[in-house]
C-alpha cells in the first residue's frame, strides 16, 4: 500500500526533465498543450491544458474547470472554481514554452495562485499520442476527496471503470460505474459516470470529465501505472486519484 499512500498523499504527477517532442498535429491543437506539474509540495497544483483549450487545474482540496485560448506563449481563460461549497468564477493568466513549461496565475474573489509547471518526462506521459485502453485496464486502489477509499477496476473489452468502496472504510457506500471513451489523437478519455442516489458526493447524477494514464514516478526513481479522473457535473467537480494495486498487477481483458 506504500505506492497507494505516497501517490495520495502528493499530487497527479511528478516533477522530471523537461522534454520536448516535435509531432506532426492533428487538427485540433492548442500551442499551449500538456500536463504540467508545479512540484511535490504544497500547493501542489497540476494544470491539464487539453488541444480545444479545456483546461484543469487540482486546486487542494478541490479542481477548476475552465475553457483558454492560447495566442504565441500566453494562455487565456476563465474557469469555475470547485474547491468550496459554492462554485467561484476565475481567470487564468499564463505564459508557457511549449512542451516545456506553464507558468499561469488563477485569479477569484481577490485572492490569486501561482503556479509553475513543468511537463512530465514522454518516457511517462505523452498527450501526443492515441489514448489506449489496453495500457490504462488494470486494478488499482484509488481515493475522492472524503473518508471513501476505492478499488477500480477498469475493462478494456467493455471499456468501463467500475469503483467499490474498500472494505472497512467507515461510512462509505459509494459504488459507481460509468464508461472509458479513448480520444481519437491524443493520450486522454473522456468520462461518463452514473453515481447511486445515496452515499456519493453525486446523488443520483450523471457526471462528465477526462481520465489520464501514466506513469508515476517516486521520488527515488521507481515507477508504476497510475491515473487521475475529473468528474463535472454543472454545480460540482471531484478528483478521483488512483495507483495500480501492487498485489493485482495483471492487466484487466
Amino acid at each position: 500500500m506504500y505506492r497507494l499512500y505516497a501517490i495520495l498523499g502528493l499530487s497527479l504527477l511528478l516533477a522530471g526533465c523537461r522534454s520536448t517532442v516535435t509531432l506532426a498535429r492533428p487538427n485540433t491543437y492548442n500551442a499551449a498543450e500538456g500536463i504540467y506539474f508545479s512540484g511535490y509540495y504544497n500547493p501542489s497544483v497540476t494544470v491539464i491544458v487539453l488541444p480545444d483549450g479545456r483546461f484543469y487545474a487540482t486546486l487542494p482540496p478541490g479542481v477548476a474547470v475552465g475553457q483558454g485560448t492560447a495566442s504565441s506563449d500566453t494562455f487565456t481563460g476563465t474557469y469555475r472554481d470547485f474547491s468550496g461549497s459554492t462554485p467561484q468564477s476565475g481567470t487564468i493568466n499564463a505564459t508557457f514554452v511549449p512542451g516545456s513549461s506553464f507558468d499561469a496565475t488563477l485569479a477569484e474573489d481577490g485572492t490569486s495562485t501561482t503556479v509553475h509547471g513543468i511537463v512530465l518526462p514522454t518516457n511517462l506521459y505523452r498527450l501526443d499520442v492515441p489514448a489506449s485502453l489496453t495500457d490504462f485496464a488494470r486494478h488499482y486502489g484509488a481515493t475522492m476527496p472524503g473518508p471513501c477509499g476505492f478499488n477500480v477496476t477498469v475493462s478494456a473489452t467493455h471499456g468501463t471503470i467500475e469503483a467499490q468502496p474498500l472494505g472497512g472504510s467507515t461510512g462509505c457506500s459509494c459504488a459507481f460505474s460509468g464508461t472509458l471513451a479513448p480520444d481519437a489523437n491524443n493520450n486522454f478519455y473522456n468520462v461518463n459516470v452514473t453515481f447511486p442516489a445515496t452515499g456519493c458526493a453525486f446523488p443520483g447524477q450523471t457526471a462528465n470529465g477526462i481520465a489520464i494514464f501514466y506513469q508515476y514516478r517516486m521520488p527515488d526513481g521507481a515507477s508504476f501505472p497510475a491515473f487521475i479522473t475529473i468528474f463535472t457535473t454543472p454545480d460540482a467537480a471531484a478528483v478521483l486519484r488512483g495507483a495500480q494495486d501492487p498485489n493485482n498487477p495483471t492487466l484487466v481483458p
